[in-house]
């Protein structure tokens, strides 16, 4: 298991997201390309 933190780009809430991918896939499909991205939506909305 690997612990990745993004850095904020703005005020953020007090309770971070704890984004777990499935068993089967490596953890970088949530964040393959940067136009299709979950993790830079949760970014650039200030999760």
């Amino acid at each position: 298991m690997q612990l990745i933190c993004y850095e904020p780009k703005a005020k953020v809430h007090k309770i971070p997201i704890l984004i777990i991918p499935p068993c089967i896939n490596k953890y970088y499909i949530l964040d393959l390309s940067s136009h299709n991205s979950l993790i830079s939506f949760l970014v650039e909305n200030n999760f």
